[in-house]
C-alpha cells in the first residue's frame, strides 16, 4: 500500500508538520507508521477522509479534546454519528449568528438615535384620546419582572381569543401593563369585552379605568419596541408639552399588525399622560 510522508498529508490539507506531530501528541490523530531507523512518519490513504474530519470540526472551533473523544468513540469514521454532532453545532452557531444579529441591530439603532439627536431629531406628534372605562379579559402574569415571556402569554390567548365570551371589538387585541411596584409589574394580552360573568377558565378580567392618553404608533418588529418605549419617556411626552401619568398603559394591535418578526406592522400605544391645561 502506498503510504504518504507526513510532509506529503501536511501540503494536502495546507497544515504544518509541527501541526500533525502535535495531534499525534496529544492522541488525535496518528500516524500509521513510524520507521524505527529515522522516526519518518507515514500515513494511509485511509487516514485522509479523518484527517479532512478533524480539520473541518476545527474550522468550526470546536475543541481539540472534544474532537480527540469523538474520535475514541469511532464517531469521525461514522458518517450518520458525525451528522449528528455537526448538526448540534450547527444549531448553536445559528443561536451565536442570531445574538450577534440582535446586538448589531442594536448598535445601528443607537446609531441611528444618536445622529438623530445631533440634527434635531424627527418631530412625531401625539394623539390625545380620552377612554371611558372598559373591562378586559386575558391571560395575565403577575410579578413578572422585565425579562418576563410576553410572548408566552400571547400564544395562549392568540388560538382561543376569537372565542371569548362578550367579546367587543374583532380583530383587536391589547397588552396590558399594571399595577407596578418597584422593578415589577403585571402584564396581560387580552381582549375588549362587554361583560364579565362568563371569564374562560384561566382567564382573568381586568377593569381599565377612563384616562387620558398620549397615544404614538410604534412600527416594525416587537424586537425594536422598547426603543419606542425609551424615546417615548424620554423625549417625545416632553416634546410634545404632555406628563406622564400613574395608570394602565397598553399595547392595541388591530389589522395593521402582521406579526411580531414582520417590518410592515403597526401597533398604538396608550401611555397614560395627566390631562392637558385647557
Amino acid at each position: 500500500m502506498t503510504k504518504l510522508t507526513i510532509g506529503q498529508m501536511a501540503r494536502l490539507f495546507g497544515i504544518t508538520t509541527k501541526t500533525l506531530r502535535h495531534y499525534d501528541a496529544v492522541g488525535l490523530f496518528s500516524p500509521a507508521e513510524i520507521n524505527p531507523d529515522n522516526q519518518y512518519r507515514y500515513y494511509n490513504p485511509g487516514q485522509i477522509a479523518t484527517l479532512r474530519s478533524i480539520l473541518f470540526l476545527r474550522e468550526l472551533d470546536v475543541g481539540l479534546e472534544t474532537i480527540r473523544e469523538l474520535a475514541a468513540g469511532g464517531t469521525l469514521s461514522d458518517r450518520a454519528r458525525l451528522a449528528r454532532v455537526l448538526r448540534e453545532h450547527a444549531d448553536r452557531v445559528r443561536s451565536a449568528i442570531e445574538a450577534q444579529t440582535t446586538l448589531l441591530n442594536r448598535i445601528d439603532r443607537e446609531l441611528g438615535r444618536w445622529e438623530a439627536d445631533a440634527t434635531g431629531g424627527i418631530a412625531v406628534k401625539a394623539k390625545i384620546v380620552r377612554m371611558e372605562p372598559f373591562y378586559a379579559v386575558g391571560v395575565a402574569a403577575h410579578q413578572a419582572d422585565a425579562s418576563m415571556e410576553f410572548g408566552r402569554l400571547w400564544e395562549k390567548l392568540l388560538p382561543v381569543e376569537a372565542s371569548i365570551p362578550h367579546r367587543s371589538e374583532e380583530n383587536v387585541s391589547f397588552g396590558l401593563c399594571y399595577d407596578f411596584d418597584g422593578e415589577r409589574f403585571s402584564y396581560m394580552a387580552g381582549v375588549k369585552v362587554d361583560a364579565v360573568d362568563d371569564v374562560p377558565e384561566g382567564f382573568e378580567a381586568k377593569l381599565v379605568p377612563a384616562q387620558t392618553y398620549a397615544v404614538f404608533t410604534h412600527r416594525g418588529t416587537i424586537a425594536g419596541l422598547q426603543e419606542t418605549y425609551e424615546r417615548i419617556h424620554e423625549t417625545w411626552l416632553a416634546e410634545n408639552g404632555l406628563q406622564f401619568a400613574e395608570g394602565i398603559d397598553f399595547e392595541r394591535y388591530d389589522e395593521r399588525f402582521y406579526g411580531p418578526t414582520d417590518e410592515r406592522s403597526e401597533l398604538d400605544l396608550y401611555i397614560p399622560i395627566l390631562e392637558p391645561a385647557e
